[in-house]
C-alpha cells in the first residue's frame, strides 16, 4: 500500500520535529517546512503531497493566507490547520474556505492521525468518483445522435415498440441501436442507463 506523504508547515522547530517523528513512527512520510514560502517552493518543484498540516500564525505568510493562495491555484490536497490561538470564528472561516480540519494546540496526536487518514480517504473517494465520471463521459461520447435518443427513451422505461413509434423507425432498428448503446456504455440494465442519462444532465449543467 502506498505510504501517505504529509507536508508539515510550522515556524516552531520543536513542533515540526515532534510531529515529523510521530507521523514517521506511524508509517507516514513527511516533508517539513519552517515557512509557507518554503513549502510552496518544494510543492512547485516536487509536486503535491497527500495532505498538508499547517500552523495558522506564521511570519510573512500565515496559514489562512496560504489557504487563500492554494484555493486560487485550485489545490487538491486536503489542508488541516493547527493553532495555539483558536477561536470559533477562525475555525468556522477556515472550514468554510475549504480546510478539512482545524485543530487546537497542543495537538492531540491521535486526533491528528485520525484527521489525516479521514482527509486522505475523502480525497481518494472524490478522485475515484471523478475518474468514474470521466470514464462514463468518454463512453457517452462514442454514441451516435440516434443512439443518444434511444438511450434517453430507454431510460424513461419505453419499450422497443414505443421507442419505434416515437422515433419513426422499426422495432428491429430500435433493438439494434439499443444493443449498441448497451455495448458502448457497458450498461447492464435500465438502471445503468438511467445513471448515464443523469450524468448527461449534470454534465450539461456544468458546461453552462
Amino acid at each position: 500500500m502506498k505510504k501517505v506523504l504529509v507536508d508539515i508547515i510550522d515556524d516552531d522547530a520543536g513542533v515540526l520535529d515532534a510531529l515529523s517523528v510521530y507521523l514517521g513512527a506511524k508509517k507516514f512520510i513527511t516533508r517539513v517546512h519552517r515557512h509557507a514560502e518554503d513549502f510552496l517552493r518544494v510543492r512547485e518543484r516536487d509536486g503535491a503531497a497527500d495532505c498538508i498540516v499547517s500552523d495558522v500564525r506564521m511570519p510573512r505568510l500565515s496559514g489562512l493566507e496560504l489557504q487563500t493562495l492554494l484555493n486560487k491555484s485550485k489545490w487538491t490536497e486536503p489542508l488541516i490547520l493547527i493553532t495555539g490561538f483558536a477561536t470559533i470564528d477562525a475555525a468556522v472561516s477556515a472550514i468554510k474556505a475549504g480546510a478539512f480540519d482545524f485543530i487546537e494546540k497542543p495537538v492531540s496526536e491521535r486526533r491528528l492521525i485520525a484527521s489525516i487518514k479521514a482527509a486522505v480517504a475523502q480525497t481518494q473517494q472524490f478522485e475515484a468518483e471523478r475518474q468514474e465520471f470521466m470514464d462514463m463521459r468518454s463512453r457517452l461520447d462514442t454514441l451516435s445522435p440516434r443512439e443518444q435518443e434511444v438511450l434517453h427513451l430507454a431510460a424513461r422505461g419505453l419499450t422497443s415498440r414505443e421507442m419505434a413509434s416515437e422515433l419513426g423507425i422499426s422495432p428491429r432498428t430500435v433493438e439494434v441501436h439499443r444493443a449498441a448503446v448497451m455495448h458502448k456504455t457497458g450498461a447492464a440494465s435500465v438502471a445503468d442507463l438511467v445513471r448515464l442519462v443523469l450524468l448527461i444532465g449534470e454534465s450539461a449543467k456544468g458546461t453552462r
